[in-house]
């Protein structure tokens, strides 16, 4: 038997605008727990840190983008979001809130100055000094954290397959592909590793729209380079504006990874 859990998610778009999107869960009913009775549950999803925030009623943000991928669970109060858009979600305790406006004009939020939510009351009640804080859990998505993860898995994959690729040229005696054999290990192996420890060290510069473009260029490119490099060193000269353009891809996305690197050192 499976059921649904409703959350808002707040995201920008290609022209930084920011919008809410209502999106589901599914929770399908099995024995999480045994021997407790089975109830709901979803797919786990791994987090990289948590946090609680306290924010004070009267608090107002403007304008600003969500400093990490995170979801916000509500356990006390009420607190507006409001996308660049102009629309406007209230959550309340048990809501949740997924935020992805990393990029782009971000949202404002505030604290609404009078008044609580009590959590399964429905009801307001007499404003203190506690009730007037809106209290937050934050299960913050592990998007940096899985950037360099990508990475030094992908890195590995390379040193496998160049460790490989060594050992059949001296079994063979036949080193025709030496310079794949480099680029494997100097593109793939070296290079992706330190990518990815660098990623993981600095997850402010992870969670750029830099970061992920550096990925894709990089993760698409190479092999095609790679496949090209191997054709070309076995006498297929034709390959060689497609060996060139592969080159100057994964060049660009290197680009990316300086320039991003030049803004988040020290940070």
């Amino acid at each position: 038997m499976e059921s649904l859990l409703t959350y808002d998610r707040l995201h920008s778009d290609t022209a930084g605008e920011s919008h809410f999107a209502r999106l589901e869960i599914s929770l399908s009913t099995r024995h999480f727990a045994p021997p407790a009775p089975p109830f709901g549950v979803s797919e786990l999803t791994p987090v990289s840190r948590c946090g609680f925030l306290r924010v004070l009623a009267g608090f107002v943000g403007d304008l600003h983008p969500s400093p990490l991928h995170m979801w916000i669970f509500f356990l006390n109060g009420e607190m507006e979001f409001e996308a660049s858009d102009g629309e406007r979600r209230r959550d309340v305790p048990g809501n949740a809130l997924l935020l992805e406006d990393t990029t782009g004009k971000g949202h404002r939020s505030r604290v609404p100055g009078a008044g609580c939510r009590v959590p399964g009351a429905g009801c307001r009640a007499p404003p203190t000094r506690f009730s007037r804080l809106s209290s937050c859990a934050l299960s913050f998505f592990n998007e940096e954290d899985s950037m360099g993860n990508r990475f030094l898995r992908l890195a590995v994959i390379y040193l496998l397959v160049g460790v490989t690729l060594g050992i059949g040229m001296a079994a063979s005696h036949n080193y025709t592909m030496r310079p794949v054999h480099a680029h494997l290990n100097l593109l793939g192996w070296a290079s992706m590793g330190l990518f990815g420890l660098w990623y993981r060290s600095a997850p402010a510069a992870a969670d750029t729209r830099l970061a992920k473009v550096h990925f894709w260029l990089h993760n698409l490119a190479l092999p095609v380079q790679m496949v090209t490099l191997a054709m070309f060193m076995g006498g297929n000269q034709a390959v060689e504006p497609v060996l060139a353009l592969a080159s100057v891809v994964i060049g660009v996305g290197l680009v990316c990874f300086a320039i991003n690197l030049w803004k988040h050192t020290g940070s």
